[in-house]
């Protein structure tokens, strides 16, 4: 947790119960679920989106550096 001072409390608790909310970031979403096997990113009009795709059918979607849907 030292390596990651920015992270609030609250965000910390959602993490080690490997849970999500919108708004987390790439790393926050890493240390809570782990690296992801598949990561696409897809041009739209408004910038780039990321998705990343667990084996398990948990997907993931940033927008700007921060999750905004996901499916767990």
């Amino acid at each position: 947790r030292r390596r990651y001072p920015e992270i609030k409390d609250d965000v910390w608790e959602l993490i080690i119960r490997s849970r999500l909310r919108d708004g987390m970031t790439r790393d926050e979403c890493r240390l809570a679920l782990g690296a992801p096997p598949q990561v696409t990113r897809v041009p739209t009009y408004g910038g780039m989106v990321e998705q990343w795709t667990y084996t398990d059918g948990v997907y993931l979607y940033f927008e700007d550096g921060f999750l905004t849907r996901f499916r767990q």
